[in-house]
């Protein structure tokens, strides 16, 4: 061997880890993904004194094929930390061993394995509670648990939150994915902020007694949710709500007097809103199918202005599937009075995205323009394709407004 390879040699063997900084150790090792075990090992976490202090946990599965090595990696990591306290726990894991198995086996062999699969399913429930419950035993502040599902269609999470987590007084941030939640009993999220729900199906009165503990609360997200469905804040801090509704929903309230913006998209047949009076800033991502000369459509939309009577700032963006014909410039001449966000001296800002050369669009728009009374802004986006798209900009820039100060813009 050369003089040049001896110290290549060399340099690639020296162990440059454990002369490093206790913080910058601990910055690598909360960082690190659990996506392949085997790189896991290699690391030699023996050698890797975990310090005293705080550390935030990424713990990620990347295969949805259940892996041993896995949960061998999660457990002497969580075995090994001394950590007084964690800041953030993260665990992405595939729940859902029966799809392993149909992967592996066909439908005519290997049945009576399935139960096997199922029994160890339960076990590895109560293995990731325990991973849970170790987290929030050191006063965690942040919580993210995504459990993806594989062929499933529908709501059918197959974890199940342990009632230990809607029981700690210290999370801050909530995020849960893909689960089920049967609450029973008034939850204990004194401290929580923020709550993100994406894919959860939440059993009888679970929502109410989610919400009904967390006066801290500011920010609420509910994306494709199912169950039932009630944002009941009276005495709250809450100032964001955000509402990705599946076509599935058919009724959904909202009452909160501390609301300031709503960001709303898909569709649902009932959509109450009360006691909103001090949002400032509403978004809405409109699916409008138009029914045979039925305008439930365009009253909805009439209602929804009509329930936000402060409101200044109004972003929407339209998606549709026109089945019959609609004549939208018909239905706002039968309107008696504009919606009183706009009369009221309130709305000042509109952007509109999506289908906005459609005439519906067009005519709704010119609508807003006539009866606004402090409109500064009306913000259009789209893409600049054909000769049509002059025209549409022609007759918005023409058409009548209430506000002289009103700027038609376009992006």
């Amino acid at each position: 061997m050369n003089m040049y390879a001896k110290q290549r040699s060399c340099v690639l063997n020296e162990d440059r880890l454990s002369g490093l900084p206790d913080d910058i150790l601990i910055h690598i090792l909360s960082l690190l993904p659990l996506k392949d075990a085997p790189f896991i090992h290699t690391l030699n976490f023996d050698q890797c004194m975990f310090p005293e202090h705080d550390c935030d946990y990424y713990l990620e599965a990347g295969r949805p094929d259940y892996d041993e090595r896995f949960v061998h990696s999660v457990r002497h990591v969580l075995l090994r930390s001394k950590s007084p306290t964690i800041h953030k726990f993260c665990l992405k894991f595939h729940f859902r061993l029966s799809y392993s198995f149909w992967q592996r086996t066909s439908n005519s062999t290997g049945i009576w394995l399935y139960y096997d699969f199922l029994r160890s399913e339960k076990r590895m429930a109560n293995e990731i509670g325990t991973w849970i419950q170790f987290a929030l035993n050191k006063n965690l502040e942040v919580l993210d648990l995504s459990f993806s599902e594989h062929g499933t269609v529908g709501p059918q999470a197959l974890y199940d939150l342990p009632n230990c987590v809607l029981s700690c007084p210290h999370l801050v941030e909530l995020r849960l994915t893909h689960c089920t939640i049967n609450a029973k009993k008034k939850s204990k999220l004194k401290s929580l902020k923020t709550l993100y729900l994406n894919n959860v199906v939440l059993m009888d009165q679970s929502m109410d007694y989610i919400l009904s503990g967390c006066l801290m609360l500011e920010e609420l997200t509910l994306q494709l949710c199912y169950g039932h469905i009630r944002v009941v804040l009276l005495n709250s801090n809450l100032k964001t709500l955000k509402l990705d509704i599946g076509w599935f929903r058919q009724r959904i309230h909202v009452s909160c007097p501390t609301l300031l913006s709503l960001d709303k998209s898909g569709a649902v047949e009932v959509l109450h809103i009360a006691n909103v009076a001090s949002i400032a800033e509403v978004s809405v991502n409109l699916n409008l199918i138009f029914d045979f000369d039925v305008y439930k459509d365009y009253q909805g939309i009439r209602t929804f202005l009509q329930t936000f009577t402060g409101a200044k700032t109004l972003k929407g963006s339209f998606e549709t599937i026109i089945v019959y014909k609609f004549d939208a410039d018909e239905y706002w001449n039968m309107v008696d009075a504009p919606v009183q966000c706009l009369i009221h001296h309130h709305l000042k800002t509109v952007e509109v995205a999506g289908l906005v050369k459609k005439k519906f669009v067009i005519q709704f728009l010119e609508y807003l323009l006539r009866h606004s009374m402090v409109l500064k802004k009306m913000k259009i986006f789209a893409k600049k394709e054909t000769s049509k798209i002059f025209e549409y900009e022609e007759r918005l820039l023409n058409a009548p407004k209430a506000s002289a100060s009103a700027a038609v813009l376009f992006y």
